[in-house]
């Protein structure tokens, strides 16, 4: 397995990050734009100020193509050198022998880096930093109640205890981290290696992490559904998405429903709750909802029953297969919009 972050392209947005004109792009195009908007509201004031109508026009342009120039850089860092051409899935990567820092996305690549510069390349260094690092971890380690600092303090203790590696050198454990994670992202349908990713992998291979779970009574699986849940809460959709616009609804839909009062008296239709509700997502039980999918969608002998305590997530199941029936994501027999393309 190669992971040789050097020679990436994600690298260059790494590398330039810090340096003109990318260092401190956004917040200078703000500047410029604000100081511009300024200059031309104050031709207006022109008698009450000791600028004249030039001064005050030439630097009001002068400050707009400033904010134009400084826009631009921040919008080819995140567009381009943030989000550099792949050339194969990371499906088809996980079969052959190829770079597999190249599916590193821009985050997961700077956590990558500051691990080369320890210059101990182990599991419990990428832990560390994706620990220390301030964005969906946090989140992670709130819902699973444990406690962070906690953590770090552990992991500056276990530093001084563990032998160094030459540099692009890798532990096997963090090899096999890395690994996993291309699985996992592989399941999620990412297109490159997130920082959760690189986390939830470590819940399977790093000795620590797999004892913090065990004391918290948690699965590695755990862990990655309070990822996913948070990557869910954090995605952009698309407005004009099939999904965004399924979810809508078409015109005359409910003219076409019949009038049925006794199916309405002893049934839930799970599609009104859902819109109702804004179609939310269930993480979680995907083995159990699997096996609903594939019941359903026999010809024969398709009935199910949901047998549980409460509160082992019987309703959420049957919630989520709706949603995934409603938005045409499951098999083709249980699909509402069967006929809808996707």
């Amino acid at each position: 397995m190669t992971i040789d972050l050097k020679n990436t392209a994600i690298y260059k947005a790494v590398k330039w990050e810090k340096r003109p004109p990318f260092l401190g792009a956004e917040k200078l195009s703000y500047i410029f734009l604000f100081i511009s908007l300024f200059s031309f509201i104050s031709i207006f004031f022109e008698d009450l100020l000791s600028f004249n109508f030039y001064q005050l026009f030439s630097s009001g342009v002068a400050c707009f193509i400033l904010f134009i120039v400084f826009l631009q850089a921040k919008l080819f860092f995140n567009n381009c050198l943030c989000l550099p051409r792949l050339y194969m899935s990371l499906k088809e990567a996980s079969k052959s022998e190829v770079n597999f820092a190249e599916f590193f996305d821009f985050q997961s690549a700077k956590i990558i880096n500051k691990v080369n510069s320890r210059k101990s390349a182990d599991s419990y260094t990428l832990l560390y930093y994706l620990v220390k690092d301030k964005n969906n971890i946090d989140f992670v380690f709130s819902r699973a109640l444990i406690n962070k600092e906690g953590v770090l303090s552990d992991l500056n203790k276990l530093f001084s205890k563990r032998k160094k590696f030459k540099e692009n050198t890798y532990s096997s454990c963090l090899k096999k981290s890395i690994k996993e994670s291309v699985n996992i992202a592989i399941k999620k349908d990412h297109t490159r290696i997130t920082k959760g990713d690189l986390f939830s992998s470590l819940c399977y291979h790093n000795p620590y992490m797999t004892e913090i779970l065990y004391r918290h009574s948690l699965k590695p699986e755990d862990i990655s559904d309070l990822v996913s849940w948070h990557e869910r809460l954090l995605k952009k959709e698309d407005s004009f998405s099939y999904e965004s616009l399924v979810k809508r609804g078409s015109l005359g839909k409910q003219w076409s429903a019949g009038y049925t009062p006794l199916l309405d008296q002893y049934s839930v239709d799970f599609n009104k709750v859902l819109k109702n509700s804004g179609f939310p997502k269930t993480i979680g039980h995907e083995k159990e909802i699997k096996s609903l999918e594939r019941v359903l969608s026999r010809t024969q002998v398709n009935s199910v029953i949901l047998v549980g305590e409460p509160g082992t997530g019987r309703k959420s199941m049957i919630r989520e297969l709706a949603r995934r029936s409603f938005l045409g994501e499951s098999l083709p027999e249980i699909k509402i919009y069967a006929s809808c393309p996707t």
